[in-house]
């Protein structure tokens, strides 16, 4: 035999004696007898004639004595399984070699085997033996060895090139399981180091030229010898009924057509369905139509061993058979002459992304279809009913997709790996996996510990490639070992492995349910299965063996299941002593250890885990899967952390088989694949240390939130940097040692000095005194305890050197600094610095009385101090809008050189500065609104302090405007306080009560400025906080008085006027009466004016009223005929004024604001006599104005430009005209109604030269009108 010649040849190799080589020929002798009796024993098959192949063998006969492959291509039914051996046997194989025949089941292997045996007349282990996982009747004898697929690929292990094996025949290869695709390209890679071995590719009529092409030798494929198998025609019908027909009815038409048809022909329906869920509601459906004499038996996975027993047994009524793909090709159902496919099949499909095994419903293929419709034609004439239509069946894929392209690699890698077959991308697969299955497997199998980054098995992957079972099972086992709960894994993996032992028949489900909830765990579904083999096992003991039995029936158990139960315990129990493991039996056991037991099924359960989504019954599992508990599990629906056996996809994602588990059990088994975030690292004080806050997860699935952990290994550097500015520098822990307060000492004398000396940076700030203490402090002390030990152990000169002397702690710094730099006060009020970034009180604060509060000017504080001209600056800069910042990069640069040609002019805002040193360094002009709007760092805004009389801190604000505005009444108060003597009143007119008016009075720092008030109760001498306050109220108190003094034609003042000028007047808004009232105030008021500063003294004001009594009336008439003229020229504009907006809009607001009411008092007489000529340039725009898109817009010309400038410019320093606009604006404004003469009606004349550049001038020197 092949066998004994590897063994003899071997030892010959290897002999070293003559005694050897004695031994050796007697072993040699005893080999060739061996395999003379085994070719004598050889029997010489018949063949039965009913089988198609019996036609085919000559032919076969023919192929296999010139081919080292044949492929056989056979349907159902030919008899190609059975008689392909036999032929072998013929031929002289299954001598020398065992004639190997694979089959994709185990059930397949056990009745393939006993009907060759049966055939052969041979007892089933003698000529014939079959091998699946822990079943093994092959004995010295056998020359056919009918073998899962799975059996021959793990003698690989032990046997590389096979050589126990003259003949193999792969059966069902057109099923292209995972096993088959492996073995196919594993064979394909051994013939030509096998010539000597024969092998038969056998297959339904599906893709044979491919098995053909796959074995092709110098280009010539395998031969195919194709048999046929259908013995009867099948009549194929297609029913795909409408788009809104409900799918259950057109099942139900068919039905009903078959039954009709078949009252004559007999025979029996097999209708395939998705699954159970669907058999279920057609069974329903059907029972409702109450068919006569018609029978309704489901099939599917899940029905017990009864019910599945059923379809074989015989019958007297015809039948309808509901099943799932079960009966495609799996089992062969009797009497079958119709067939009804809905045409869809729940088909295994792996996601890579979710690292899930889904059970979708998908259409099946031709193939699948084909294999369908002739289950029909076996019998007689069969016919076929597709609940599709022709072209969808035309448009489905032609075959079944390859388990390879849809499931996870992990085992076979893991299997290629132990067995040294090289990378799986280099392996000869009929169908390569794509690369993404070929990283899941890697991934899984990194996951599990099994492989590491160079592809090579660790050694618990070389120990779980030696357990023939899935790899997180094998994966459990050995840390169940490691862990020394082997014994009670075993029974738990073992029952994983099954089709669950209990029960639930559809008739019975609660009764069921009911019986079996004794066994449910609440905290693990794994742990139910040590539950019930307790149970069972006691109940063995004690029953007799039919009680037994009819125990497990009456309580829903399956006995058989059990049976394979234990003799899988028993199995894997031995396959754990091949590997020499010890373990306590569960039953011998004091107790369960639950927390280990969890933790070894956890680590092949990674990737399973789960968390629960806040309150709801949802988990969040790996790689973005989200889950729920299955409804059966016995687990509550409210745990933190479970772990799952599978998780699968059907109506949802289910997780099966679960159990809780604690999350630190996660992280030590996940090594390396945890991920680790940290967040806050921080001084502890309580600890010691630096600390941080550490964040968990495994896939996506957080583990821990925010638990805190030492920061000393994760970054050793700022640990070390953090304990040195924390613990020695700060002394932020509760011991004190003695050079802490030596060293506060010697800081706090340094820093008082800094603070009278104006001196900045002279004291080293804490990151240098942690550098000096680095120096001195052994670099791996990070802690308390770890400095505590050290200084317990440190020599008096070691702790002495942690005393700073002055030059140690005296920072580096120049020669010393300007105090005129910073100082002491500003516009007379005392400044106080303080540097605390954050504070209220940061930056410069300046302290004012609040009785000086409404004096003070906020232009000189813009400018700041010197010392910080050049950082304000560079704050201003840094605070433009982009399109400006970027023409003034670098920014040090441009603001260095400004700072140098600024000069300080505190009476005016220090942006106006900033604007004209910024022309004339970059020559770039930037508006001063944009300026304006650029925010500045708290500590660059003066901080005003409003105090009282006690120096009490009243109110602060960084803008003073704005804290004048808040304290007007309390400063005015101040001030009335303050100059109660001297303030008096009330009087009905300027008497000799009140004799002169002094100019200012002074009281300590505060000096005020009396003049008259003009309150309710009469007239009143107030103290006034300004020069200019005190002027403008007595310029007004002045000509208060002269109104009330002086006689006012009011009727004759308009007599004589035009009729035109008349009609202008009535119609002018508030009437004529309005307007007399106006002139009247205006004749007085220029005639205050015209008097000079105003009159503090008695006299004075005598000698005005009498000069006033005289100059006002003939003023008052020169004035209202000029109002006259100027309220005609209004009329004539508004009347001829169009419709629409641009410039008519603009017209219209220069009317409003040259004649508003009150405009007389307003502009003044010298202004007024101009109006009528600015109204008609304003006609004259208007004449020359072109409509376009219903606007009117000034026609283009180089002056209307340059006017649009100026009014940019005008409008962006002031904003709209207004009554209380200042001196210095109204005159530029009056300019511009110049300019606007100048541009449109040139003619008219200007009274003063007036240009673009003279306007821009003007406009450029007003000051800001923005809060500051």
């Amino acid at each position: 035999m092949l066998r004994d010649y590897n063994q003899l040849h071997r030892r010959l190799q290897k002999v070293r004696s003559l005694k050897s080589c004695a031994a050796i020929e007697h072993d040699l002798e005893c080999a060739e007898l061996r395999l003379e009796l085994r070719r004598a024993a050889l029997p010489h098959p018949d063949y039965p004639d009913q089988l198609p192949i019996t036609s085919r063998l000559e032919d076969i006969r023919e192929a296999l004595l010139h081919h080292q492959v044949v492929v056989v291509a056979g349907e159902t039914g030919s008899g190609k399984t059975t008689q392909l051996p036999k032929l072998c046997l013929d031929l002289g194989w299954g001598a020398s070699g065992i004639i190997g025949h694979t089959q994709p089941r185990r059930i397949a292997a056990r009745s393939v085997a006993e009907r060759i045996a049966d055939e052969l007349d041979s007892p089933l282990g003698g000529l014939v033996g079959y091998s699946v996982r822990f079943t093994d009747t092959v004995s010295e004898d056998t020359s056919i060895k009918v073998m899962t697929d799975g059996i021959l690929l793990a003698e690989i292990h032990h046997d590389r090139l096979l050589r126990a094996y003259d003949t193999i025949i792969i059966d069902e290869a057109h099923e292209r399981s995972l096993n088959i695709d492996f073995l196919l390209g594993y064979l394909k890679q051994i013939l030509p180091q096998r010539p000597d071995l024969h092998v038969i590719i056998t297959s339904a009529t599906i893709e044979t030229e491919r098995f053909a092409e796959h074995f092709a030798v110098e280009g010539e494929p395998a031969p195919i010898i194709e048999v046929s198998g259908r013995t009867y025609p099948v009549e194929i019908r297609y029913r795909p009924g409408e788009d809104d027909d409900d799918p259950l009815d057109v099942f139900v038409d068919a039905i009903t057509e078959l039954y009709t048809e078949s009252s004559l022909e007999g025979g029996d329906i097999l209708a395939f369905f998705p699954g159970e869920q669907e058999i279920r509601e057609a069974e329903e459906a059907l029972r409702q139509q109450r068919f006569p004499a018609l029978d309704i038996v489901p099939l599917f996975g899940r029905l017990s061993a009864a019910e599945q027993h059923r379809v074989f047994e015989p019958h007297d009524i015809q039948r309808v058979v509901l099943a799932t793909n079960v009966a495609e090709t799996s089992l062969t159902v009797p009497g079958i002459r119709y067939v009804v496919d809905t045409g869809t099949a729940r088909i295994s499909r792996y996601s890579h992304r979710t690292k899930i095994q889904r059970l979708p419903i998908e259409e099946i293929s031709q193939a699948s279809a084909r294999q369908r419709s002739g289950r029909c034609g076996r019998l007689s004439d069969g016919i076929a009913l597709r609940l599709y239509s022709e072209e969808n069946f035309e448009a489905r894929p032609a075959y079944t997709e390859p388990e390879i392209l849809r499931t996870n690699l992990a085992a076979v890698i893991l299997r290629m790996a132990d067995l040294g077959f090289g990378s799986v991308e280099d392996f000869p697969f009929l169908d390569p996996p794509e690369l993404s299955s070929i990283r899941d497997g890697v991934q899984v199998l990194r996951e599990l510990g099994a492989l590491r980054d160079d592809m090579a098995l660790t050694a618990t992957g070389r120990t779980m490639a030696r357990i023939p079972t899935d790899p997180r099972l094998a994966r459990i086992l050995v840390e169940a070992q490691r862990r020394d709960v082997l014994g009670d894994v075993l029974l738990i993996v073992a029952g994983l492995s099954l089709q669950d032992i209990r029960e639930r028949p559809t008739e019975q489900q609660q009764e069921a349910d009911q019986l079996h909830a004794r066994f449910r765990n609440p905290q693990s579904d794994f742990l139910s299965y040590l539950q019930l083999w307790d149970y069972l096992r006691e109940q063995q003991h004690e029953l007799s063996r039919s009680a037994f039995r009819k125990l497990c029936r009456r309580e829903f158990l399956h006995w058989m299941r059990y049976r394979e139960w234990l003799d899988l315990v028993q199995q894997l129990s031995e396959i754990c002593r091949d590997l020499k493991w010890s373990w306590v039996p569960h039953q011998e056991k004091g107790g369960v250890q639950e927390d280990d037991i969890h933790r070894a099924l956890l680590a092949g359960l990674l990737s399973h885990i789960g968390s629960r989504i806040g309150e709801t019954r949802d988990y969040q599992g790996t790689r973005g899967k989200r889950f729920a508990i299955f409804p059966s599990s016995g687990v509550a629906r409210k745990n933190s952390f479970v772990m799952a056996y599978e998780i699968v996809e059907t109506s949802r994602v289910w997780a099966r088989t679960v159990a809780t588990v604690e999350p630190e059990w996660v992280e030590k088994a996940a090594g390396a694949s945890l991920s680790r975030r940290y967040s806050e690292p921080h001084w502890s004080h309580s600890r010691g240390e630096v600390q941080a806050y550490e964040t968990t997860s495994l896939w996506g699935v957080p583990l821990v939130v925010d638990r805190l952990v030492s920061y000393r290994k994760i970054d050793p550097d700022l640990a070390r940097h953090l304990f040195l500015l924390h613990g020695l520098v700060q002394g932020d822990w509760d011991r004190q040692y003695p050079f802490t307060a030596v060293n506060d000492a010697t800081i706090q004398r340094l820093q008082d000095y800094e603070e009278k000396a104006r001196q900045r940076g002279s004291v080293a700030d804490e990151e240098a005194l942690a550098t000096l203490f680095a120096k001195v402090v052994p670099e791996q002390i990070m802690s308390q305890v770890q400095f505590d030990q050290w200084w317990r152990q440190a020599s008096a000169a070691d702790r002495a050197s942690l005393e700073f002397s002055e030059e140690d702690i005296r920072a580096a710094t120049s020669a010393g600094e300007d105090s005129s730099l910073y100082p002491d006060e500003l516009s007379g009020f005392p400044l106080k610095y303080a540097f605390k970034p954050g504070s209220a009180e940061d930056g410069i604060s300046v302290v004012i009385p609040l009785a000086q509060l409404p004096a003070v000017s906020p232009a000189p504080f813009t400018w700041l101090v010197p010392g910080m001209r050049e950082e304000l600056i560079l704050a201003l800069l840094r605070g433009l809008p982009k399109e400006y910042r970027r023409m003034f990069i670098p920014l040090p640069e441009t603001a260095q050189a400004m700072a140098g040609t600024i000069v300080e002019n505190y009476s005016r805002d220090f942006r106006q500065a900033f604007q004209e040193a910024l022309h004339q360094v970059r020559g770039v002009a930037v508006p001063l609104s944009v300026i304006a709007a650029a925010e500045l760092p708290q500590h660059l805004c003066i901080r005003f302090v409003a105090v009282d009389e006690r120096g009490r801190t009243i109110d602060t604000a960084r803008n003073v405007q704005e804290l004048q505005g808040r304290q007007q009444g309390t400063s005015a108060q101040a001030i009335s306080s303050t100059f109660r003597t001297v303030e008096k009143g009330p009087f009905s007119a300027w008497t000799e009560e009140i004799g002169d008016i002094l100019p200012q009075i002074s009281q300590g720092d505060v000096t005020a400025y009396p003049a008259l008030l003009r309150k309710k109760d009469g007239w009143h001498v107030h103290a006034y906080p300004s020069a200019t306050s005190a002027q403008v109220a007595q310029h007004k108190a002045l000509i208060a008085l002269l109104l009330a003094e002086l006689p006012h034609a009011r009727r004759q003042l308009f007599n004589g006027i035009p009729q035109v000028q008349r009609m202008a007047l009535r119609s002018y808004p508030g009437g004529e009466e309005s307007l007399r009232e106006d002139c009247h105030l205006c004749a007085v008021r220029d005639i205050v004016v015209q008097a000079g500063a105003p009159t503090r003294t008695l006299d004075g004001y005598s000698s005005l009223r009498q000069s006033a009594a005289e100059k006002v009336p003939p003023r008052e008439r020169a004035i209202a005929l000029l109002v006259a003229q100027a309220v005609e020229a209004r009329l004539q504009v508004l009347a001829n004024l169009p419709d629409g907006e641009g410039i008519v809009q603009d017209v219209r607001e220069q009317v409003e604001w040259l004649t508003s009411p009150g405009f007389v008092t307003a502009h003044g007489a010298v202004r007024v006599k101009h109006i009528p000529r600015y109204l008609q340039a304003a006609q004259e725009r208007l004449g020359k104005a072109v409509l376009y898109d219903g606007e009117w817009e000034d026609p283009w010309s180089a002056s209307v430009e340059a006017f649009y400038r100026v009014e940019d410019a005008l409008w962006e320093k002031c904003g709209a005209p207004a009554p209380e606009d200042s001196l210095a604006v109204k005159k530029v404004r009056w300019l511009y109604e110049e300019f606007k003469v100048s541009t449109f009606a040139q003619q008219l004349g200007t009274v003063e030269k007036v240009s673009e550049k003279k306007l821009m001038q003007e406009i450029a020197v007003l000051p800001v009108q923005v809060s500051l």
